[in-house]
């Protein structure tokens, strides 16, 4: 398994990449590629016929169970340690820095052990530790309010235990420090309780360094950071080595081509035994670049998920190449402030009726922080002042002073076989003496030129139907362009579809044509 392990990190040219990178080097990458081969031949130590799949089990075993494999780490004493607080507990050093002491980083007031909210947290009563801990008095909105507060205020108290303990770990001297900015923020964070108090003591023992001046309120990593093209230039060096081995190899290429076989003189012969467990590596990695070749070349069918988000299904339908394109090699995507935008007004939304729901309507708080939230579609927005001014639109337009009977109401529907899911911004209950549909849904626009997909609207009457089962003309669905007032009725969002089982866009696969 160890020889097995060392050949496919010399078929993949991985070594000659972190020999050929600096910033590998640097980074000590080669010394832990050496602390993963001895965490392998450990692994067979303990089973001589270790198989691939066992390996590869144990692996991952010990990335969601265990604590990590050992890292190569500075065995000098003198070296510089980076430690989390808890790691730190019943350690002692001469000097100790502690960064980023800002509110909102440390102390946290962030609770991620609220059951109510968290399906995935055991609930307070049935822990161990139910009598030490805060408990859930009553099943109201109140009663909720006041547990999510009281997990506040121990959050807070077990950070300031967590603080007392980093503060203590200093022999001689402590350094804290702060930082205004990041690049993802909108506004600037404020030192916390934590960074004031040692800047006191500082100004006290005349010891004050250096303290921040009040930040502006643009973010100087985005406006003052010249924009980096991507992908980044090639390092030359790092190219030239890169090529240098890749005609070594070339060399060896042509050398076995002419004679039939690479003979390396330092190597001692294989024994017959051997030749047969090489020719089984051979034969994989022959199979393993046929598979290869064949994916890069011609048509690549691409399997749809089993699940889907109503976003999807719309970029799905008006872009099937792109969204398969997206499928078949995922990429990265840079956070958009726009979306932090629309969902900041939709959370202002949330609370602006959360009072005013009438009993057994759907109204629910935020279940996650902010930061958390994946991106929602809204464009074209930006800026503290805007947001101001978009709120106040709304607050003074047509649905400011109608109360919802849902905000925010999530939804679960099978469509094709395919299982989508989404949220719906707001539903109004039309009076009984209305001679219009029994529901309204509506879908908040916030940005100035935004395009509105008929489709989301359908999706939407669609699984609000289901949910309470009505017929579709009980059900109607607009757009409501925040900025302007204005409704949007869109044709294609009233007529029921046709075929439930099959929409047009969803399928069970993709063609992607490379």
């Amino acid at each position: 398994m160890l020889d097995l392990t060392r050949r496919v990190i010399t078929t993949i040219g991985l070594d000659v990449e972190v020999m050929a990178t600096p910033e590998f080097v640097r980074t000590s990458r080669r010394d832990q590629l050496g602390a993963f081969l001895d965490a392998v031949a450990a692994y067979v130590d303990v089973d001589g016929e270790a198989s691939l799949s066992g390996l590869l089990g144990y692996l991952q075993a010990e990335s969601e169970q265990g604590a990590g494999l050992e890292q190569a780490v500075p065995s000098d004493r003198e070296a510089v340690k980076l430690l989390t607080v808890h790691k730190a507990k019943g350690l002692e050093w001469e000097a100790v820095f502690l960064p980023a002491l800002m509110k909102g980083v440390f102390p946290s007031d962030r609770v991620t052990d609220n059951w109510v909210l968290n399906p995935a947290v055991l609930p307070a009563d049935l822990r161990g530790d139910a009598g030490s801990i805060p408990q859930l008095a009553e099943t109201t909105y109140a009663g909720m309010a006041e547990y999510k507060q009281q997990l506040t205020r121990q959050q807070l108290l077990a950070e300031d235990r967590l603080g007392y303990v980093a503060v203590t770990r200093a022999k001689r001297l402590l350094v804290g420090t702060g930082h205004s900015w990041r690049a993802d923020l909108s506004n600037p964070r404020s030192a916390s309780s934590y960074l004031r108090a040692i800047i006191d003591e500082a100004v006290r023992q005349d010891q004050l360094v250096a303290e921040a001046a009040p930040p502006g309120l643009d973010n100087p990593l985005v406006t003052a950071v010249a924009p980096q093209p991507w992908p980044a230039p090639l390092d030359p060096e790092a190219q030239a080595r890169r090529q240098d081995a890749a005609q070594d190899v070339e060399a060896r290429s042509a050398q076995i081509r002419r004679s039939g076989s690479y003979d390396d003189p330092e190597s001692e012969p294989l024994l017959l035994d051997d030749h047969e467990i090489v020719a089984g590596w051979d034969a994989d990695i022959d199979r393993l670049l046929a598979e290869a070749i064949e994916a890069r070349s011609g048509n690549q069918l691409v399997e749809l998920p089993t699940q889907l988000s109503t976003t999807a299904v719309l970029r799905l339908n008006a872009d099937p190449d792109g969204f398969a394109a997206d499928l078949a090699r995922p990429m990265p995507r840079q956070p958009s402030r726009a979306a932090r935008f629309g969902t900041r007004f939709h959370h202002w939304v949330e609370r602006y009726f959360d009072s005013r729901l009438p009993n057994g309507g759907l109204g629910q708080q935020q279940l996650v922080d902010l930061d958390d939230l994946p991106d929602r579609a809204d464009s074209g927005t930006h800026g503290e002042q805007e947001l101001r001014s978009l709120c106040e639109a709304f607050a003074s337009g047509r649905f400011g002073s109608t109360v919802p009977y849902a905000i925010e109401a999530p939804f679960s529907i099978w469509i094709a076989g395919r299982l989508i899911r989404g949220r719906i911004d707001a539903v109004y209950q039309q009076p009984p003496e209305s001679r219009e549909a029994r529901f309204q849904v509506v879908d908040w626009k916030t940005g100035s030129t935004e395009a509105a997909d008929p489709l989301q609207l359908a999706i939407y009457r669609l699984a609000w139907a289901e949910a309470y089962g009505l017929p579709l003309s009980e059900i109607d669905a607009i757009f409501f362009h925040v900025r302007t007032d204005e409704i949007v009725r869109p044709a294609g969002a009233t007529r029921p579809p046709g075929d439930r089982s099959d929409p047009g866009c969803l399928g069970s696969a993709i063609t992607l044509t490379s």
